[in-house]
């Protein structure tokens, strides 16, 4: 059994993969979406660039209204 330390969205990925639970899942797409945006402001920050906010709002709603639930 693979595991893998240090990385806290990972387990809400497989706890939701590893059962039908589609609201689950999307949970666990909105927390990717959240580290890949806080990844991305360091990376904005790095080049002194301004890290767009919009863009983590309007796609956590996409997914919350496209979602098949």
């Amino acid at each position: 059994k693979a595991t893998h330390t240090g990385n806290p969205v990972r387990p809400a990925v497989v706890a939701a993969a590893a059962q039908p639970d589609v609201a689950g899942l999307l949970d666990a797409h909105l927390a990717i979406l959240h580290r890949i945006c806080q990844e991305a402001r360091a990376a904005f920050a790095l080049y002194d660039l301004p890290f767009p906010e919009r863009i983590e709002a309007e796609l956590a709603a996409f997914y919350r209204r496209e979602w098949p639930m």
